[in-house]
């Protein structure tokens, strides 16, 4: 029995033999898709003969022509063209669609339209019965040149009146020595803290008082009567009271029940 692998004119007998019989097998008599099956399975033996015959598998596969030395295609049926091969995408790459898309995150708006716009809507009721002859906003408060209500600290009367959303007096038909004012007014949260330090610093009293901060001051009565003052912080919001003479007990506590329920 021969063991020795064929050379030379035996080789190339062996191979058109091979090459000859897989052509036969692609008659168009036969069914497309069969035919393709039998090629594929053909060619696999093919393959595996020579190379087992050479020792160089990869190498006899191309040397019968039968594939295409382009990892980008693949073989079809006989006289189609080939159809591009897609790459593959690598295990544990992201799959992308499009960028997400930014979402600004808002400014709070929680405080947003709490102070009233009308004094009346500050108070949960009517006041004027518990200020004895005062009435809320005349006429002639009006006027710079007449009103002369002004808080004890120059940097406190300049932060209340230049942030103030509204402001609401009491006072009598014309300039006396009663009267009371409020301003009310969203602060930031730095001034959260900073106002109610700057009040401590000018010797007022603050303590925790209806979920906020509370500062008060009160001057030694005199035969003139004496004067204060209130101030009340929490959640953003501002409520800065004077008074001479005048001031029902309760009064701030009713704006926060009013702003704040």
């Amino acid at each position: 029995m021969r063991t020795e692998p064929p050379t030379g004119v035996d080789l190339a007998r062996l191979l058109a033999s091979m090459k000859e019989h897989v052509l036969e097998e692609t008659a168009p008599d036969r069914p497309a898709r069969a035919r393709e099956a039998r090629i594929r399975n053909r060619i696999i033996g093919v393959v595996a003969s020579v190379a087992l015959l050479l020792g160089a598998g990869a190498g006899a596969a191309f040397a019968l022509g039968l594939w295409q030395d382009d990892p980008g295609t693949t073989s079809s049926a006989p006289g189609s063209t080939s159809t591009p091969r897609p790459s593959p995408t690598p295990t544990g790459a992201p799959f992308v669609t499009q960028p997400p898309a930014v979402i600004a995150t808002p400014e709070p708006t929680g405080n947003a339209d709490r102070i009233p716009h009308d004094c009346e809507e500050i108070y949960t009721r009517d006041l004027t019965p518990d200020f004895h002859g005062l009435t809320l906003n005349p006429e002639w408060t009006n006027d710079p040149a007449s009103w002369g209500g002004t808080y004890f600290d120059d940097e406190i009367q300049h932060t209340a009146t230049s942030q103030s959303a509204i402001t609401c007096k009491w006072a009598s038909n014309g300039p006396s020595d009663r009267g009371l004012f409020t301003d009310i007014a969203y602060i930031s949260p730095l001034q959260m803290n900073e106002l109610p330090a700057r009040l401590q610093q000018l010797g007022q009293t603050c303590y925790t008082e209806l979920h906020g901060t509370r500062c008060v001051y009160e001057t030694t009565r005199t035969a003139d009567g004496n004067a204060g003052e209130s101030h009340f912080f929490r959640d953003g919001i501002w409520i800065a009271t004077h008074w001479v003479n005048a001031g029902p007990d309760g009064y701030t506590h009713d704006i926060v029940a009013a702003l704040f329920g």
